[in-house]
């Protein structure tokens, strides 16, 4: 009876730790970000842009991106083409704006926590076509940076001419 007893508490506790585990996979990132496009987020988009004047979606619509230190992710960004006649190209730039007192970093080191898209040229879009595909600007936060906030403003051009910005913060958290 006791040899049975030690056999079913060690499969017990077996089965909680590698349950532990999968939980702990699953849901450690902590984090608020894109990975990347799929089928209902381009669906939220969609929803997003039911408003036809609204030039630009930032996904999520918090416009907060949290990222552990140490782990990478990112944002949804799309826009639209609200002028009527004919066909404009746009471009996007993604920078550091603002930086949280205490946080180490400087603008410029806050722009290199951009790893990719954080430019974007020669999208062309017609009089209110909006673009096809999401962009997901992508960010890497370094396992020693400070646990803080950094605003990021998407400034756009059309036919190089200022089109719009909108911001969105980085929390990165430990």
């Amino acid at each position: 009876m006791v040899k049975k007893w030690t056999q079913v508490s060690i499969l017990v506790i077996l089965i909680l730790v590698v349950g532990f585990f999968l939980f702990k996979s699953t849901f450690d990132k902590g984090e608020d970000s894109v990975q990347n496009i799929s089928v209902p987020l381009q669906d939220e988009i969609n929803s997003l842009f039911s408003n036809d004047s609204l030039k630009f979606v930032v996904y999520p619509s918090s416009r907060e991106v949290r990222l552990k230190k140490g782990n990478s992710g990112g944002i949804g960004f799309s826009m639209r083409n609200t002028y009527t006649g004919e066909a404009k190209t746009f471009a996007y730039s993604v920078y550091a704006k603002e930086i949280q007192s205490g946080c180490g970093l400087s603008l410029g080191e806050a722009n290199s926590l951009i790893t990719e898209k954080g430019t974007g040229k020669n999208i062309v879009l017609a009089p209110k076509e909006r673009m096809k595909e999401l962009v997901i600007i992508k960010f890497s936060t370094p396992k020693t940076a400070h646990s803080c906030v950094i605003k990021y403003n998407i400034d756009t051009t059309a036919n190089d001419e200022f089109y719009g910005k909108i911001d969105f913060d980085l929390k990165i958290i430990s």
